[in-house]
């Protein structure tokens, strides 16, 4: 659809809206008083009629689409059950009319249908998202673009509005699971599942659930069912290929785990936990392009860093796994593996005097309080 809040800034810059834009003007709200604002709300509503809709329901249990057309003194509501109030006689919208006004109702359901077929946008190749932009829509409660389009149909899908408690629960499971009460989570997501057996937000929950707890045999049936439903939702095959891996299914998990970078190639971590599952599986030649990957979209990815250049040593190749095993010392100057596995290349090339500084610096690093792999950069103490 053609979004309309761009008019206010539009005319703030004084420059000329277009007139394929629908809609009017917020920037009156901001500069004029209550009195003129009441009467310009008054005017422009006996004139524009105003159509809203909500995707909410079946983006995340496969409900119907809700959609509103305000017209005139009436409201229509197109859903399972169609609604008609007359706003100047019933403003709280208590008393539907769409049986006894069906002239009316078949008049706006046209006017609905006739503004979304000038206004609706051409179709347009699905915008991948990022993995943190992923996260954040399924905070919100929402598949995000890996969940099938609205149908402009609501002849399947059940009424929202007759769905409330439905939604409030899995609203109260996403409370529990984004304040890691998992425990608490598991039942509500359960109980959901038991109403609503399709709400593919749910099954992910309880999934990623299981995984916080640690029960990660039982996490395994329902992120299977949202993959299996959702092919390319790349969060859902990493969260089950993780829970493979923790059961030790490391075959099963390659493919989860090729799957979320199919659909997240940008995505360093994606790379990275693959190159791990070829590594462990013997497939060391693809192990070290999905390394190479990790390094190319994160080149301060210590652990890609690290393990790749632990893989040069063993194939011999020392002068490939010097300025890797540099910049892992570098990122995390109190981790005591960079310098071993240096010590390492640096005597694979018959240079022992840097080997022997090497192992030094290993020793000491550990004798002072430092661990294998160190610590993150964002949980190092700021110099003073």
């Amino acid at each position: 659809m053609l979004l309309t809040k761009s008019c206010p800034g539009l005319r703030a810059a004084h420059l000329p809206v277009p007139d394929a834009m629908q809609g009017q003007s917020l920037l009156r709200f901001a500069t004029s008083d209550k009195t003129e604002i009441s009467a310009q709300q008054s005017d422009s509503g006996s004139q524009h009629p105003i159509y809203s809709e909500s995707g909410y329901g079946h983006l995340s249990f496969g409900w119907s689409v809700l959609k509103a057309w305000r017209a005139g003194n009436y409201l229509y509501v197109d859903a399972p059950e169609r609604e008609l109030y007359d706003q100047s006689a019933d403003p709280l919208a208590t008393h539907n009319l769409a049986l006894e006004g069906k002239a009316v109702v078949e008049t706006a359901a046209a006017q609905m249908a006739e503004f979304r077929r000038k206004t609706a946008a051409e179709s347009t190749e699905k915008t991948r998202l990022s993995a943190e932009q992923t996260e954040s829509l399924h905070a919100l409660g929402y598949m995000g673009s890996d969940s099938a389009p609205a149908n402009d149909s609501n002849a399947d899908g059940a009424d929202p509005k007759q769905k409330i408690a439905i939604a409030n629960l899995l609203y109260d499971a996403m409370v529990y699971t984004e304040n890691e009460r998992f425990q608490e989570a598991v039942p509500v997501l359960e109980e959901v599942l038991k109403q609503e057996p399709h709400t593919l937000m749910a099954y992910l929950l309880l999934g990623r659930a299981y995984v916080s707890l640690k029960e990660y045999q039982n996490a395994i049936a329902p992120l299977q069912h949202v993959v299996e439903t959702t092919p390319d939702n790349a969060l859902a095959h990493y969260e089950l290929g993780c829970a493979l891996v923790k059961t030790g299914r490391w075959n099963e998990a390659a493919p989860q785990f090729e799957a979320a970078v199919s659909e997240m190639n940008s995505s360093a971590m994606m790379h990275f936990y693959l190159a791990l599952v070829y590594q462990q599986t013997s497939r060391n030649d693809e192990a070290l392009v999905e390394f190479k990957d990790a390094l190319r979209w994160d080149p301060k990815n210590f652990p890609a860093n690290l393990l790749l250049g632990r893989m040069y040593i063993k194939q011999q190749k020392a002068a490939d796994a010097l300025p890797l095993l540099q910049k892992a010392a570098t990122l995390r100057p109190d981790a005591i593996d960079p310098h071993r596995l240096l010590a390492d290349a640096y005597t694979q090339l018959g240079r022992e005097e840097d080997a022997s500084r090497e192992r030094s610096e290993a020793e000491r690093i550990q004798t002072n309080g430092g661990s294998r792999l160190g610590t993150p950069a964002e949980d190092q103490p700021e110099d003073k």
